[in-house]
């Protein structure tokens, strides 16, 4: 997108947002965060938190531009939301216990999902890049990879088509590009060599990968993993050029390049 690097994070802003001509946006990411609050282990922001955050930068953005702008600027403004994981495993440990109810299974967590969407849009977003969840089988999660905890990535990966579609059909202008980070995983998996990479099972840095627990492996760019749970920069690198400007065949209906210069 032309940006040295990513937006800064929210929680570093401690002044009015600015929107000069270096203005690139706000990051409200927040690791192991979810979709639900319930889940929430007070370490990390859950994403309608993340979304009253956002509606705080606008007002403080409404200090520099007038609302017409601010709601124009807003329009063309891609909304990259990744999540969803941290809620699957807390739903396959609650059926692993035998606790599953209608409040604490996928099609829930979809609707919550779309709930934060629509909030968001009723804040002035309108173009939506979504992520979906990759294999929740990482270096570190192996057993019981082919019963629940894999269909439980399968239907949320699916609901989330029906639930853009939905959200585009009942809301005005909203558009969406649904990145398919499941997919990219599993043809990388299928043929590591064609994308570079010679490790696309273990981990790059053993352990917890802080100082102390080893030095990770020389040949960094050749693994997917960059320790038991994330890929390395490798890896994401491919993935974001895949879905930026790559083919339908990890996006739908369109690419993020395609969905940003739409008017």
């Amino acid at each position: 997108m032309g940006f040295e690097m990513s937006p800064p994070p929210y929680l570093s802003l401690n002044s009015p947002t600015k929107m000069d001509a270096g203005f690139a946006g706000v990051n409200y990411a927040s690791a192991t965060s979810g979709i639900w609050r319930d889940i929430d282990t007070g370490l990390d922001i859950p994403l309608m938190d993340q979304v009253k955050n956002f509606a705080d930068t606008i007002g403080q953005m409404g200090a520099n531009r007038s609302q017409q702008d601010l709601s124009k600027m807003l329009s063309n403004s891609l909304f990259l939301v990744s999540t969803g994981t941290t809620d699957l495993y807390s739903i396959y440990n609650i059926n692993n216990n035998g606790g599953s109810d209608t409040k604490t299974n996928v099609p829930h967590l979809i609707s919550s999902y779309g709930d934060s969407l629509t909030a968001l849009y009723n804040l002035g977003a309108r173009k939506f890049g979504i992520i979906n969840v990759p294999t929740l089988c990482t270096a570190v999660v192996r057993h019981g990879c082919e019963g629940l905890i894999t269909s439980l990535r399968v239907e949320f990966n699916d609901g989330i088509k029906p639930l853009m579609a939905g959200l585009a059909s009942n809301l005005s202008g909203l558009r969406y590009s649904i990145a398919d980070f499941h997919a990219f995983s599993d043809a990388v998996n299928m043929n590591p060599s064609a994308y570079g990479f010679v490790n696309t099972g273990g981990a790059c840095c053993q352990g917890s990968c802080a100082p102390g627990s080893g030095l990770p492996c020389a040949n960094r760019s050749q693994y997917w993993y960059w320790d038991e749970e994330y890929p390395t920069e490798q890896a994401a690198k491919l993935a974001a050029s895949a879905f930026f400007n790559g083919t339908t065949q990890f996006t739908t209906p369109m690419n993020f390049k395609m969905l940003i210069n739409q008017k």
